[in-house]
């Protein structure tokens, strides 16, 4: 999530990395489908060699009605790489429905299969309330507090040292 909708600096990978005291490289990109996300895995992650990557994606694979198979499919593809450089995943959920989350199921089973941890359903109680949200779609800053909220404990039990 590249963060449209907020302004400057209130993104939640801005505020997640003030919280943390540590930098994070956002390499969302406004549009990104698990696709194209692959596509580019390797130059904006992978060259970096990440401790941690945060995936959230999902989102515009649900609204432009790509297949959910091959959706999950490329999450999957995605993950495996990423742990098979040693790095951890945090997986983060996207609903696709107002009421119910019904790819719950498959991004736990993506998180089981790779070790990766989860946060489901991260814009629950964010879409859909306008105080919390810039347009239909794209959190406001409010909702992207919600988000780092949401996040943050995941984070610092992956960045505690050892």
């Amino acid at each position: 999530m590249e963060g449209r909708g907020a302004t400057p600096g209130r993104d939640f990978v801005s505020v997640l990395s003030k919280r943390i005291g540590m930098p994070i490289v956002n390499a969302g990109r406004s549009g990104d489908t698990t696709r194209s996300a692959l596509e580019r895995l390797n130059q904006d992650v992978l060259r970096r060699n990440p401790r941690i990557v945060i995936v959230l994606l999902g989102g515009n694979d649900f609204l432009r009605r790509i297949p959910r198979e091959e959706t999950f499919k490329n999450l999957t593809s995605i993950v495996e790489r990423i742990r098979g450089r040693g790095a951890a995943v945090v997986i983060v959920g996207v609903s696709n429905g107002f009421f119910t989350d019904t790819h719950r199921q498959d991004y736990e089973h993506v998180a089981r299969q790779a070790s990766a941890g989860l946060v489901p359903d991260i814009l629950d109680g964010i879409i859909g309330h306008g105080d919390r949200m810039a347009d239909s779609i794209h959190p406001n800053d409010r909702g992207y507090e919600m988000i780092a909220d949401r996040l943050e404990p995941v984070l610092r039990d992956l960045v505690r040292p050892e």
